[in-house]
């Protein structure tokens, strides 16, 4: 069973999301801002499906979607992060953000 949202990862001009829990496991959580529709999303997830490193979608329609959680965030938010920090992006973060 899906948990309420526990903590707010991000938002666009189109989606929120939040990290929730599925059956123990934390998932990321996709809804809708206003009247705008998850149809785009939903079409490119069930298009990626089983894609290597790319995360996947769990279930979803179009106005909620859940996928897997990845706990360092895309490679871009990961490579500014280190960037504020005056770090680049070394092999070894390359490998472990892959990982995730």
């Amino acid at each position: 069973m899906l948990s309420a949202p526990k903590e707010f990862l991000g938002a666009g001009s189109r989606k929120v999301v939040h990290r929730a829990q599925l059956d123990g496991v934390n998932v990321a959580v996709m809804s809708p801002r206003d009247r705008c529709s998850l149809k785009t999303d939903l079409s490119a997830m069930t298009k990626t499906k089983g894609a290597k490193h790319v995360l996947q979608m769990i279930a979803g329609d179009e106005r909620q979607l859940v996928a897997e959680f990845a706990p360092l965030g895309s490679v871009v938010d990961f490579a500014d992060e280190l960037e504020f920090g005056g770090r680049s992006l070394s092999p070894c973060d390359r490998t472990q953000i892959m990982k995730q």
